[in-house]
């Protein structure tokens, strides 16, 4: 078990402030304040002193200089909580100022991040993920450690070091910001005055609509327009290549602090019964036929989801329990191209999937 080589610095704990050894695999990191604005190898002295019971595996300045203070193949101090301590390797970072929300450092923030990039890596912990296997203090005990600061960077600090590792699985950098290198950035107003993502072209974007449904293809340009009450994902870089991978036109995209894909034949419904204007998309489950002329494409499916008729023309009729999907012009297009005879196909709220 190795230690990190970005620690320039080594303040060897007392011996009696921690216990030589491991019962249980490293499986997490755990993130620690100071309360004081120190430098490492002060913090690092605090843990030489005898009798102190109390130590971290590694600390960090104010300046962002990084110290080992117990070797990762030991077991820490530092937790509050014997079992957190013997699955953890802890950090303890400098506070900027002291009281308040407790700021730490941009120095000290990238050394952090650079720091459990590094831990995760080594100790192959996979992607970190808030609350699972990149945790803090106050988890195991009442305590304000690691302070309101930090508390609220933990999800950056995740998301940082996970492209650190290479990790680039969805996880956004936010809502209508600047895309940074490698950010993915969700725009729904975008920041641009006439409704476009206000990106430059080095990057790929797809528009999605209001259900969740890729309207297109990723394309490798900027600037994109937001469709009225949908979304355009972008991305830079990793992040730009993650959606060129994973995301093609009729897959839906959904989102929370990651986009989330599901593969598949999607495409959203333009309303349910009445009239069916062009290119539109229209569920027909009331009355006894489909309230349509004959140009488009329609499938009758019965109370299972199967599709037991298509046809070129309207006026189909309804099966018990069951529904007609019928399509104009683009959506008669994707009828015909996606849809057979055998196929199952389920409404989700506005959305029709086809398997």
């Amino acid at each position: 078990m190795s230690n990190s080589a970005l620690a320039t610095l080594k303040v060897p704990a007392h011996h009696g402030n921690y216990t030589q050894g491991r019962s249980s695999k490293i499986t997490e990191i755990t993130l620690h304040h100071v309360a004081a604005v120190v430098s490492a190898q002060r913090c690092g002295e605090e843990f030489q002193r005898a009798g102190r019971e109390g130590s971290a595996h590694y600390g960090i300045g104010n300046d962002g200089e990084i110290a080992l203070y117990v070797n990762e193949c030991d077991t820490a101090w530092a937790n509050s909580n014997w079992e957190a301590n013997c699955r953890s390797v802890s950090i303890e970072t400098s506070n900027s100022a002291t009281g308040g929300d407790w700021p730490v450092s941009d120095a000290a923030l990238k050394s952090l991040i650079r720091l459990c990039a590094d831990i995760a890596k080594r100790n192959k912990l996979g992607k970190l993920v808030k609350g699972k296997n990149l945790c803090w203090h106050s988890m195991y005990a009442a305590t304000t450690c690691p302070g309101n600061y930090l508390r609220s960077k933990i999800d950056y600090i995740a998301r940082e070091a996970n492209k650190l590792n290479g990790y680039y699985d969805g996880t956004l950098a936010g809502n209508d910001i600047p895309r940074a290198a490698d950010d993915l950035v969700l725009y729904i107003k975008g920041l641009a005055r006439n409704g476009r993502t206000g990106t430059n072209m080095w990057g790929y974007e797809l528009a999605i609509d209001k259900n969740g449904v890729a309207l297109e293809d990723p394309h490798y340009s900027g600037n994109t327009k937001i469709p009225e009450g949908g979304k355009v994902l972008s991305g830079h870089g990793k992040a730009g290549e993650w959606i060129k991978a994973n995301i093609k036109k009729g897959y839906h995209v959904w989102f929370d602090t990651s986009a989330h894909v599901t593969k598949g034949i999607f495409r959203s419904v333009s309303h349910f019964n009445g009239i069916r204007g062009a290119d539109e998309l229209v569920i027909y489950n009331k009355g006894e036929k489909s309230n349509t002329n004959m140009w488009g494409w329609e499938v009758a499916v019965n109370a299972k989801g199967h599709v037991t008729k298509k046809r070129y023309g309207g006026k189909t009729p309804l099966l018990e329990g069951g529904f007609v999907l019928s399509g104009h012009g683009e959506s008669a297009s994707w009828i015909n191209k996606n849809i057979k005879v055998g196929d199952t196909v389920k409404i989700i709220g506005g959305i029709v999937r086809v398997t």
